[in-house]
């Protein structure tokens, strides 16, 4: 299997690399701030939406002056977990720290031999920062700790780390096209484990989000999530929504946004975090403009709390409130985009996120993709095919809507760096009363080489059922791209079961091979099929890892020979 300790290194947006080279000079100037405390200290997480990374640090000159200085940049999420500024108590090790300029961000591994790797392999990309903190490697960890799962995106170039399990579930089951996880990196304790005051609670936000535009009159969605720190609460409480143009909690000219979300079952108000999402009304008498969202945890004063001034928050981006009641095309989320780099000629998975406001969309109406130089449409773009039309009522009523296709890129398309750009409605058949918000574009490029041979890539490996006896069948779920131009030759897909991650000759082969021999399996584009396989009647009983190798034989002349092996995550059992 092959590793993934370095990733391939992407040029990113010029944006990205101001941004990420703002919080690089906190770095420079303090290192890792300094580690001096024995106990439990508090990992503090940030979010940019101008790279769409995450930085983690446990310095508090770091935090301070990221939240002091570059917060037109950074987003302060809170406190990620708990972690050590030393080794001081058993098990723990050193969390190494890295900065990379090339692909504008960090990367933090507990792992020695990946340190090392960085470091002998990889200097050109990444500079070594030393222990960032201390956190419990696998199989250390004490039953306090939680694990931190790692992921890898290749269209943002960077990683993710989060201890939240739901978080994690969420990734995995809705983002999997921006999104690979990498499994657990370490154990650390958990946000709640270490309170401000253990006698009382208290309520503290963790994060509040909504939609960037809706009408006076209609419903509002929001999402948010909340923090119960040191006790569970006792009696119920109230959450009140306000629109407000500035950011002052209890103006005058607040809008208040009803109902009041009431937090009454036991669940809700157990030690923890607590992930929602409510609908309100935005008043029809509310006045046009730019507002922030804001939220008071216990608006009503129900509980004591240990500390009574973190609970109210705003959003950092305003929304629109608009009066008029004609229809409105928008974007909710950014685009997305695979692979990083495509051949001319080759083909581009795009998935979409478009929203409709006020009121639905009554003809068919075509979004055109385009690559572009700049982040600007214009007639020196190069042109996607084919358009996408949508046609179906369901995906013209009010609200968020996803859509996921290929494009082609032009065989006559120039190598180079390119922004991917969406234009909704580019034939202007919809009557908008904002006509300037629908071309949406990528914050990073994507890479066009001169058109090269085809390529062989996973994208998705299952099987069933999860337990079976030696002889028995597997079935097998697979679905694998062929990018750039077709395959010319038959080729074989051999299936393993391993009982780590890693292709070896200790695997049990698993029979027959399948072999690809239709010109169907062979064209760009994506392709499905199930295959059934027999486990050998010598197989050792035990849990297993599903393996797979594209082009086994190697018959097939690659862009890139390393994409062709694919593991699943989850495990099959092996019977007597």
């Amino acid at each position: 299997m092959k590793s993934k300790v370095c990733h391939t290194p992407l040029l990113v947006a010029f944006a990205s690399v101001i941004a990420c080279s703002s919080l690089h000079t906190v770095v420079a100037a303090g290192g890792s701030g300094g580690l001096a405390s024995s106990s439990a200290a508090p990992i503090y997480r940030f979010w940019s939406p101008v790279t769409g990374k995450h930085f983690y640090t446990m310095a508090e000159a770091e935090k301070d002056k990221l939240i002091n200085q570059y917060s037109h940049i950074w987003t302060y999420e809170g406190i990620a977990y708990y972690a050590y500024a030393q080794a001081s108590e058993r098990g723990l090790a050193a969390v190494y720290r890295f900065w990379s300029d090339t692909l504008a961000g960090h990367f933090y591994t507990i792992r020695e031999s990946e340190r090392d790797k960085l470091i002998n392999e990889y200097a050109h990309v990444w500079s070594y920062e030393g222990p960032a903190f201390y956190a419990y490697a696998n199989g250390q960890q004490p039953a306090s700790c939680d694990a931190i799962h790692r992921f890898w995106s290749d269209n943002l170039s960077g990683h993710f780390y989060t201890i939240s399990e739901a978080e994690k579930d969420k990734i995995i089951n809705n983002y999997s096209s921006v999104w690979t996880y990498e499994g657990i990196a370490w154990y650390a304790l958990p946000p709640d484990s270490v309170a401000p005051d253990p006698q009382s609670s208290d309520l503290a936000w963790y994060s509040l989000g909504g939609e960037s535009l809706v009408g006076a009159g209609e419903r509002l969605t929001i999402t948010r999530q909340y923090n119960v720190y040191a006790a569970a609460v006792g009696p119920d409480f109230t959450i009140q929504y306000r629109l407000s143009p500035n950011s002052t909690w209890g103006d005058e000219d607040d809008v208040i946004l009803t109902p009041d979300e009431s937090i009454a079952t036991a669940s809700d108000k157990t030690v923890g975090g607590h992930i929602g999402t409510v609908s309100v009304t935005v008043p029809g008498s509310a006045s046009p403009g730019l507002y922030y969202l804001m939220a008071n945890l216990d608006n009503g004063g129900a509980v004591g709390e240990s500390e009574e001034n973190n609970n109210a928050v705003m959003t950092v981006n305003q929304l629109t409130v608009t009066t008029l009641q004609s229809v409105d095309l928008g974007w909710w989320l950014n685009l997305v985009y695979g692979p990083s780099q495509v051949g001319a000629g080759g083909m581009l998975d795009i998935t979409l996120y478009y929203s409709v406001h006020t009121a639905p969309v009554g003809p068919d109406f075509t979004i055109q993709c385009r690559l572009s130089s700049d982040t600007l449409w214009s007639d020196d773009d190069v042109v996607l095919t084919p358009d996408q039309t949508i046609t179906l009522a369901a995906d013209k009523t009010i609200g968020q809507h996803t859509r996921s296709f290929h494009v082609t890129v032009p065989r006559e398309t120039q190598p180079g760096m390119y922004f991917l750009l969406a234009n909704l409605d580019n034939d202007g058949t919809v009557n908008e009363f904002n006509e300037t918000n629908n071309v949406e574009s990528t914050t990073m490029r994507l890479t066009v080489t001169d058109p090269v041979v085809p390529d062989l890539s996973w994208h998705d490996l299952s099987f069933g059922p999860t337990s079976v006896a030696r002889g028995g069948t597997l079935h097998i779920t697979r679905s694998y791209y062929v990018f750039y131009q077709a395959v010319g030759t038959d080729f074989t897909i051999q299936y393993r079961l391993s009982l780590d991650q890693m292709w070896s000759d200790n695997d049990v082969i698993l029979a027959p091979d399948e072999t690809i021999s239709t010109t169907d399996g062979k064209t760009m584009g994506r392709h499905t099929g199930r295959f059934d396989v027999t486990v050998p009647s010598t197989t050792a009983p035990g849990i297993y890892y599903l393996l797979a190798l594209l082009d086994n034989g190697a018959m097939v002349a690659e862009t890139s020979e390393k994409n062709n092996d694919r593991f699943t995550l989850g495990r099959l059992t092996v019977n007597q």
